[in-house]
């Protein structure tokens, strides 16, 4: 039998591609100057080659941008999230103290949390589940952005009866939490 995951909707076929061809970008960075560096100099194709590897990632970024935000809302209806969440309480330097990047479902003042590990993006390991949320408050941003915590995400601080934690989402999530733990 299968464990059971919680499971994202699925990045489209245009989105995958264009994932793919943003990382082939990088190749074609590096052959440029060895093709055209012996007719304009090792600076100009250097140059070039950065000019079109920023300007091809910019474009990809801009198609796909578009296609992430529809299928997270689409997960959002679900009361799926995308978050990070971590544990205030743990001794620092331990693996419970650092964000964990993942996915959480949210119904009925209920958390279940389940993690990514490494580069795969679907979530995968067992699932954590955390209820009876209370004492839900959002804390100032520190000054340094946590690496697994994306750039507009706020932090919520809740008790839960695992204890205290700390969760980080962007907007749609925190009106997520904030709906269900009423």
């Amino acid at each position: 039998m299968a464990a059971e995951t919680l499971r994202p909707a699925q990045r489209s076929r245009r989105e995958t591609v264009y994932g793919k061809l943003s990382a082939a970008l990088c190749y074609f960075g590096f052959l440029i100057p060895s093709i055209i560096g012996s007719n304009l100099g090792f600076w100009p194709s250097a140059l070039a080659a950065v000019a079109l590897v920023l300007s091809g990632a910019l474009v990809f970024v801009w198609l796909t941008v578009p296609l992430r935000k529809v299928r997270l809302d689409s997960d959002r209806k679900r009361g799926l999230i995308e978050c990070a969440i971590r544990s205030p309480d743990a001794p620092p330097g331990t693996l419970q103290d650092r964000w964990k990047p993942g996915y959480a479902e949210i119904r009925h003042g209920t958390i279940r949390f389940q993690a990514l590990y490494g580069d795969i993006e679907e979530p995968s390991g067992p699932i954590s589940t955390f209820s009876g949320i209370t004492a839900l408050h959002e804390l100032p941003r520190p000054q340094k952005r946590p690496a697994d915590a994306k750039r507009k995400w706020k932090i919520l601080a809740m008790i839960t009866d695992q204890g205290p934690l700390e969760i980080a989402a962007g907007e749609a999530g925190m009106q997520l939490l904030e709906l269900q733990s009423r």
